[in-house]
């Protein structure tokens, strides 16, 4: 091996003199050392099983560690495949961004527009919530409003009609709320669009350009590969597995269901940090804006002061960091030491170890 050749301890190594590649740089990937490190924190944190990609110059490294099941023992492998839930998000995302560089769309056409269907119960918030909106959890729509549509592939479709009288928890644009409903219709709008199913449409737009053999978007398709099972448990104890899997309907995938390896994860990951090619123009992201810093809070909850927000009408109170929720009656303060204030924001958020029970929201 050269002598010019320097390596730090985190892998990286630097070129220099006369040899043919002086000047140069780059890093390389100690699976060895990386594999005893992802043992020994698994084990630690009583993760029953884990799988793990690492993307260092274009070529993804990957490794496991664990069961998939502890009632079985059988191992983690590297084509192993875990519900990914809200990651789901980022590919109907890319989805979007390809129809829009395709010119079908643009992140300022109205949702409306494109499915006369969409609606909410404020005729005029519906017709300002656009296509940015609802990427950008700016739209107004809640998260909270699950319903089943069905096993077919008119589920989405069942899914935005069913929606129209779900109340809007802020005016579109005003704030950030986290909308699962805003990913759901569009994962419609993208199948009016290419007039496939939004499963079909990652198939044949997403992840077969990028190879992506090890990803899909229903629960019986995981069958042909080693499917991780869900465990539950107390902190600090070995957890049991679940007593069932993926319980979620057909309609929340756009939202909420992709079904992956952690290779093939890293692999649309690389994607976008290469600038998008084969499946985006390069910079097709960048027109994306900076959301308000702002946090909403459902309007069906009493407006809160700046110091100490108070609990809805009904419901529970903001825990204290570490409590449990407990009930509370109207006007109940949120306990000070469990606020805090986001950068740049005016309107406290409460930090605890629980999510706030429905309908509170920071």
């Amino acid at each position: 091996m050269a002598t010019n050749v320097q390596w730090t301890e985190q892998g990286d190594w630097i070129a220099g003199g006369d040899w043919g590649s002086a000047g140069s740089q780059g890093q390389t990937f100690d699976l060895d050392r990386w594999q005893a490190r992802f043992d020994e924190l698994r084990r630690r944190h009583h993760v029953p099983g884990a799988s793990l990609a690492v993307l260092v110059n274009g070529q993804v490294h990957e490794l496991a560690s664990g069961v998939l099941h502890r009632g079985t023992g059988v191992p983690v492998t590297t084509d192993a495949v875990f519900l990914s839930g809200s990651i789901a998000k980022v590919y109907t995302a890319t989805l979007v961004m390809r129809l829009i560089d395709e010119g079908r769309l643009t992140l300022d056409t109205r949702v409306a527009d494109v499915l006369p269907e969409f609606a909410t119960p404020d005729p005029e918030a519906t017709r300002t919530i656009t296509v940015r909106r609802l990427l950008s959890h700016t739209g107004g729509v809640t998260n909270d409003f699950n319903y089943d549509g069905g096993r077919g592939d008119d589920c989405l479709a069942r899914y935005v009609e069913a929606a129209r009288d779900v109340p809007l928890d802020c005016s579109p644009g005003t704030a950030i709320s986290y909308g699962g409903l805003g990913y759901i219709v569009l994962g419609r709008l993208i199948e009016v669009l290419t007039g496939r199913t939004w499963d079909q449409a990652l198939k044949d737009l997403l992840f077969t350009p990028l190879g992506m053999e090890r990803s899909m978007t229903l629960p019986e398709e995981a069958l042909r590969f080693p499917a991780a099972m869900s465990h539950l448990g107390d902190p600090g104890a070995d957890p049991e597995p679940a007593p069932a899997w993926d319980l979620m309907p057909r309609s929340a995938g756009p939202a909420a269901r992709i079904i992956t390896s952690a290779g093939d994860m890293a692999r649309l990951a690389a994607m976008h940090l290469a600038g998008g090619g084969p499946v985006l123009s390069a910079g097709a992201g960048a027109p994306l804006p900076r959301p308000p810093a702002r946090c909403c809070r459902p309007r069906r909850s009493p407006p809160c002061s700046a110091a100490r927000p108070t609990c809805p009408t009904s419901g529970r109170s903001p825990p204290t960091a570490g409590a449990s929720a407990g009930p509370c009656t109207t006007g109940t303060a949120c306990p000070a030491s469990a606020m805090t204030a986001p950068p740049s924001a005016s309107t406290p958020t409460c930090a605890s170890s629980r999510t706030p029970a429905s309908p509170w929201s920071c």
